[in-house]
């Protein structure tokens, strides 16, 4: 499945002195990045049929909004019409009806959004118009992208919507760092005061980093020193996963599950920073291993999503 998204305005993508790009821009440079993968996976015949697309232009900014107080309407079916009669078009033009059938999804707005600090949720009032409308479309369903801090009601009516696809991943990285601080906070509760252990300091080598190298934060929060340092960790736009590769804090990341497989979890502890997963090491349906309490933090969320797309059992 390729998303084919050319919806952002390159340097010289230029009207009146600001970025702008037309429908029918896009909808011609999504063609040629159909036929540039319809070419390549020409290499192996017969695997074509193998590959799927998900196309649209009313794409919601990667990583979530800038500011707390955005609002993004949902996208109107005038506009999506267009757009997918454009794409339609196009594709039509470089001989690409084939792929054009393999189209299974429509990128468009549903309302949903989150930024540094809050969450919007969804609201099916606002997409009311489209969910009609996207009954009468052969093949096509909506991926939905930002829906990352959804609620699982949330969620699931944006499935009973046709919003079949459900685009997450910073919301992932985020239960990923909690489980990772949990664990950290454990160690210094055990380990601190203990003779020839030296710590992790996970939270503490990770701050210094982020306030060294603002690269991957600087231009998606706006405050004092105090807020910067609280927000580039904890913020819901997750920018703190950028860092997770550097080899600083993968040599910390090392130490602390060095340091907790070493030394026994108390339950307590458990329960006091991660008492979803005490609860299931109780049941004796987690193993308490670093390793799997931070993958089972993951898991809340991955299993929230496989809720709302109707399927009770647990994905991992």
């Amino acid at each position: 499945k390729l998303h084919l998204d050319p919806s952002m305005p390159c340097r010289d993508d230029i009207c009146h002195g600001r970025p702008y790009i037309s429908v029918e821009t896009i909808a011609e440079r999504t063609a040629f990045l159909c036929e540039s993968a319809e070419n390549a996976i020409k290499i192996n015949a017969g695997d074509e049929k193998q590959l799927v697309y998900v196309v649209g232009t009313d794409v919601p900014p990667p990583g979530g909004e800038y500011e707390d107080n955005s609002e993004i309407p949902a996208s109107s079916v005038a506009e999506t019409e267009e757009t997918i009669n454009q794409i339609q078009r196009a594709f039509a033009k470089r001989g690409l009806e084939s792929a054009w059938n393999r189209c299974v999804a429509l990128v468009v707005q549903t309302g949903a959004t989150f930024g540094p600090e809050k969450v919007r949720d969804y609201d099916s009032r606002n997409t009311k118009d489209l969910k009609v409308w996207i009954r009468g479309v052969d093949n096509l369903v909506f991926e939905a992208h930002s829906t990352d801090f959804q609620t699982k009601e949330a969620l699931t009516n944006m499935v009973k919507d046709h919003f079949a696809i459900l685009k997450t991943g910073p919301c992932l990285t985020f239960a990923m760092r909690e489980a990772l601080y949990a664990l950290s906070y454990m160690e210094r509760e055990l380990l601190s005061d203990r003779r020839g252990i030296i710590l992790s300091r996970l939270p503490e080598v990770m701050q210094d980093l982020m306030m060294t190298d603002r690269t991957h934060w600087q231009n998606y929060y706006r405050g004092d020193i105090l807020y910067l340092r609280y927000i580039a960790t904890y913020g819901f736009s997750d920018r703190i996963r950028y860092y997770w590769t550097n080899p600083r804090i993968k040599e910390a990341v090392v130490k602390l599950f060095q340091n907790m497989t070493s030394h026994e979890i108390p339950m307590p502890l458990l329960s006091q920073y991660m008492p979803l997963q005490y609860k299931a090491v109780r049941e004796n349906s987690l193993p308490c291993t670093p390793r799997h309490l931070v993958q089972s933090k993951i898991m809340e969320i991955l299993d929230r999503y496989a809720e709302a797309c109707g399927d009770g059992d647990r994905i991992l």
